[in-house]
């Protein structure tokens, strides 16, 4: 008696069903991100923090639920956690500049100012031309003492973005700088004043 053979199952069919699937997971995921999202916006940290850790255990190299779930962190005065999850977003990817930046004002919030320059560093190896990158900079290395450095920073910072200099008097950051003449010449120059002569001994 010659046995029956059962039917292959297609293979198309299965592909099909799995990329429905994916799909389907997909969208369940985006929903819930834009629901995280919405919740952050509405000052519900708690609830957007649950739903991003959900996201993130099942996909973690989500950066935008890992960005998210750090600044929910933040808001909530988890500040150690949110300095772990800008540690893993850079992991995932140490070629984004932002990333770094972002790691760097977590660990400056945390005092960890040695960590928080060389991660400012990273990022400006990455993006020289970012105005706040060289202004946060420069508030670390003044916290730390470097005023010098500072300074330096802050030219660069302003040259870059010479708005920042309307939060220059006001950040706690320079109280030591402000009866400086160099900081108050900084506060007041204009975007073509650049090169006034008490930055030439300058390094290049």
């Amino acid at each position: 008696m010659v046995k029956k053979r059962s039917p292959k199952k297609s293979t198309r069919k299965k592909t099909k069903k799995s990329e429905e699937k994916e799909d389907t997971s997909s969208q369940q995921e985006s929903k819930s991100f834009s629901s995280a999202r919405d919740m952050f916006r509405n000052g519900n940290f708690d609830g957007a923090a649950s739903i991003l850790e959900n996201i993130v255990r099942k996909e973690p190299k989500n950066f935008d639920a890992i960005v998210l779930l750090a600044s929910c962190h933040h808001f909530q005065g988890n500040y150690e956690m949110a300095v772990k999850c800008h540690e893993s977003a850079v992991n995932a990817d140490p070629t984004d500049a932002q990333k770094w930046h972002n790691l760097a004002s977590a660990l400056m919030t945390i005092g960890e100012l040695e960590k928080a320059e060389n991660a400012m560093n990273e990022a400006l190896k990455l993006d020289g031309k970012r105005g706040s990158s060289h202004y946060n900079l420069a508030r670390i290395v003044a916290r730390r003492g470097d005023f010098e450095g500072a300074l330096s920073s802050l030219r660069k910072a302003l040259k870059l973005q010479p708005e920042l200099r309307d939060s220059m008097t006001d950040q706690p950051d320079f109280t030591a700088l402000v009866d400086d003449d160099r900081f108050k010449q900084l506060a007041g120059l204009k975007k073509d004043e650049f090169d006034y002569p008490f930055f030439d001994r300058e390094e290049a």
